[in-house]
């Protein structure tokens, strides 16, 4: 499927442990591993925090917010090898 989405999950809570919880939750892929983020998707998003905040990027530390984010096109090509008959 192709949406075109950027899909962003934002931990939600006032604690580290809370974030903790999000990556063990997701890594042991237990049943309440949904409860501790909220998702967003669309083509482009404001990422605004009070205070500001550090964003992870597939699992570094990348930005800050406030930030944009927005779709752009073709940044990403994929490769797989044909099948032989």
């Amino acid at each position: 499927m192709r949406s075109g989405d950027i899909v962003i999950q934002a931990v939600t809570g006032q604690s580290m442990f809370r974030l903790l919880w999000d990556w063990f939750a997701k890594f042991f892929k237990l049943p309440a591993r949904e409860a501790a983020h909220q998702e967003f998707r669309g083509k482009r998003l404001l990422i605004d925090t009070k205070p500001r905040l550090p964003i992870s990027i597939d699992g570094e530390v990348l930005a800050r917010t406030p930030a944009t984010v927005e779709v752009a096109e073709a940044a990403i090509e994929i490769v797989v090898p044909a099948e032989h008959a």
